[in-house]
């Protein structure tokens, strides 16, 4: 084998490599909801990213994982609220986003 051959087939195998790692890196988007008024978590509120809904804890977050980058649409819902949407960005780190319902 030559030299530019074992060099061609090693370039290969590192840009493979760099498409999987990048294929597979994925993030959180942690959304913390807040009362509108109060300013205080809302618990159990339904946060729905991607189309999985996700319930918020007694601190208001709702945490998605894993996510790639990209855009995505939120909606929150909760009885004795009015709907509210949002939108995120994941782009090559963890998202934190605050929402007032």
């Amino acid at each position: 084998m030559s030299l530019s051959s074992f060099a061609l087939i090693t370039l290969s195998l590192i840009s493979i490599l760099m498409m999987a790692f990048s294929a597979f890196s994925q993030y959180n988007v942690d959304i913390t909801v807040l009362d509108q008024g109060s300013g205080q978590p809302v618990e159990n509120a339904i946060v729905t990213l991607n189309s999985t809904p996700i319930p918020t804890d007694i601190t208001g977050h709702a945490v998605f994982a894993p996510i790639a980058d990209g855009n995505y649409s939120y909606t929150i819902t909760k009885d004795c609220y009015n709907t509210s949407a949002g939108n995120v960005t994941v782009a090559g780190g963890d998202v934190f986003e605050t929402a007032n319902l």
